[in-house]
């Protein structure tokens, strides 16, 4: 059974305006495709078959895109659900919009719209753990993203905030699987998977970090965007 994929898409990608100014921050160009259309694709290629879009800046722009893919069939038995929210809601509280308006059923995927883990989906979706489940990358230097602190049974047992220090760690890169009543039983409409959820689930013992193999780009800052996209060309 495959699971849902949510995609956290409604961002108003304020640090990338300098250089992405004309589209929603999802849809940045990467050649002759857009950085949303690449998530997508490795999501399909990594065996997912229902996408939803969590939406808000410039949501109309991102729908059109979706409505270009169906109509040139550009992943055949895909179902996309776009669902704009009404407010920013938080990582946390998009989910939890679209889960109490949505049936996706008791667990789901949820990605990032600005960061790209190749091997991250199918690693996750595959897991045979129970647990909720983190996506974790290792990098050299840390400072921009914090770190995650794993027991030697691999639970999460902490996070770590940003240091000023140049120093490798292990990261959050942008994907879980996450059961959907985890979010559901939190009571404000507004909050973040990072800052709320997940603390929540390792104070718990139900947060387990897996390592995930592979490179690991954010988006989110001209020079990583420029990187990646350097990086496509040359992969073509």
């Amino acid at each position: 059974m495959t699971l849902p994929l949510i995609v956290l898409a409604g961002g108003f990608g304020t640090r990338l305006k300098s250089v992405v100014s004309d589209v929603p921050k999802p849809l940045a160009p990467v050649g002759n495709r857009s950085f949303l259309e690449i998530l997508v694709q490795n999501a399909y290629q990594s065996g997912i078959r229902k996408v939803v879009l969590s939406l808000h800046h410039q949501a109309d722009r991102i729908e059109e895109a979706v409505c270009d893919w169906t109509s040139r069939r550009l992943f055949p038995e895909l179902e996309f659900l776009c669902a704009a929210e009404p407010e920013p809601l938080g990582t946390g509280g998009a989910v939890k919009w679209i889960l109490s308006n949505h049936a996706l059923g008791e667990r789901i995927l949820v990605c990032n719209g600005d960061t790209y883990l190749p091997a991250g989906l199918e690693t996750l979706h595959q897991a045979t753990q129970k647990d909720a489940l983190l996506g974790l990358v290792r990098v050299e230097d840390a400072r921009r993203y914090g770190t995650v602190s794993l027991s030697s049974h691999g639970y999460v047992e902490s996070f770590v905030e940003k240091s000023p220090s140049e120093k490798p760690g292990w990261i959050y890169g942008g994907i879980c699987r996450i059961d959907s009543e985890s979010i559901l039983c939190e009571t404000q409409s507004r909050f973040s998977l990072e800052g709320e959820v997940f603390p929540k689930l390792a104070a718990q013992n139900k947060l387990r970090g897996i390592p995930v193999p592979g490179s690991f780009i954010d988006i989110g800052i001209p020079e990583d965007y420029a990187s990646f996209c350097q990086r496509m060309l040359d992969e073509q």
